[in-house]
């Protein structure tokens, strides 16, 4: 293969390389791309997913044989009956799964299916299909790259638009790749509604009331955009009930935990804190670390491991200025927890408390230090919490 651009890789460009000899390419929303390669030995097709540019430009595409590559299914979509789409996967065994779903119309059929021709010819990685029909439902589908189809919950959307709407989002988006593909939406009483696709094709959800449309809208969206690929274990929140931070973690494995709420006591503060956590990166390997201010001006720290459990501890500080100064301060340099570090708060008859937190989550109380001096308690937190 030879690559027709001979200029130097320009990483910061946003238009797609040019190339020959390649089947076709698909952007992703990350800027990759997923590209469907030619085995000239068998004359089969197959993936490579996540390319970056600058390999397609420096031609390290489509250099492997389909054994070393993504093995594929290969789906067909058709419509028959009574405007059904039909849809059939070829497994690399030779085996087929398939299934049928009714659209009730004969344009949602043909449509539907000509997308899903474009989408899901090949699919070399867990992938959703979706046709919407019923009661303006979602009928959804799971396929793996070993033929493997799944019926997923349907997404009961109460409106024509917003089905259809989402049955084009779902076909068109690319395959989940290594990592878990999160979908968020409102439904029933300003619900949000939150599914996990994992890459066996199984799926985890979980609703969290939100008590208004616009918050709801406004997470949805925001979690469309920061948790729509889960590779790193990562948290979501929703501001709801009196004003607490509803909290659930979600590891690329897929499991899902509610964690404990955070009662903030003022909605500005909850709302506030709801943003900050949804808009927060994946805690990758190390621990990730959260503070607030609760109660009575009691510093709550919450340490979120890799394997999505969360271990939490509340210290007193008597005075609010103090607290918010010290969970400020702990953002800025135990958000993530990479190396066993401390964490100090003056208080008490100017002691100096301590906890130890190792990458793994683990937290203990260590000796306190008396200092007899309010003065000397503050600098020596400082210099710990630095």
């Amino acid at each position: 293969m030879a690559c027709t651009e001979a200029s130097p890789p320009d990483t910061s460009s946003t238009e797609d390389p040019v190339v020959t000899d390649i089947l076709s390419m698909d952007r992703n929303d990350d800027g990759t791309y997923r590209v469907r390669c030619l085995d000239s030995a068998t004359g089969q097709p197959y993936v490579e997913e996540r390319v970056t540019g600058d390999e397609i430009r420096n031609d390290a595409v489509c250099k492997r044989s389909p054994s070393a590559a993504t093995p594929a299914a290969r789906g067909t979509f058709t419509c028959a009956g009574n405007a059904e789409v039909i849809a059939q996967f070829l497994g690399a065994d030779g085996t087929e799964k398939s299934f049928r779903i009714a659209t009730g119309n004969w344009d949602t059929c043909r449509s539907v299916a000509a997308k899903l021709a474009e989408t899901r010819a090949l699919i070399s990685g867990t992938s959703l299909i979706a046709v919407c029909g019923g009661n303006a439902e979602v009928i959804r589908y799971s396929v793996t790259p070993n033929g493997d189809v799944r019926a997923l919950q349907k997404i009961a959307t109460g409106n024509w638009d917003t089905c259809r709407a989402m049955q084009n989002e779902i076909n068109q988006a690319s395959a989940i790749g290594a990592g878990v593909r999160g979908s968020f939406l409102c439904g029933g009483n300003a619900e949000l509604i939150a599914h996990f696709l994992i890459p066996d094709g199984t799926e985890k959800s979980f609703k969290i009331a939100t008590g208004n449309w616009d918050t709801c809208r406004s997470v949805a969206a925001k979690l469309g955009e920061t948790r729509a690929v889960i590779s790193g274990t990562s948290l979501i929140a929703v501001c709801g009930g009196n004003a607490e931070v509803i909290r659930y973690s979600v590891t690329p494995n897929g499991d899902v935990r509610e964690l404990q709420k955070i009662a903030t006591g003022n909605w500005d503060t909850c709302r506030a804190k709801q943003t900050e956590i949804n808009q927060s990166s994946a805690s990758g390997t190390g621990v990730r670390g959260s503070f607030a201010c609760t109660g009575n001006a009691e510093v709550l720290a919450q340490f979120l491991a890799p394997d999505g459990t969360e271990k939490s501890l509340s210290i007193a500080t008597g005075n609010w200025d103090t607290c918010r100064s010290v969970a400020t301060k702990l953002g800025e340099t135990r958000a993530l927890i990479s190396s066993t570090s401390l964490i100090a708060v003056c208080g008490g008859n100017a002691e100096v408390r301590r906890f130890s937190i190792t990458p793994a989550g683990e937290v203990r109380e260590l000796e306190k230090i008396a200092t007899g001096n309010w003065d000397t308690c503050r600098a020596k937190q400082a210099e710990i919490n630095r």
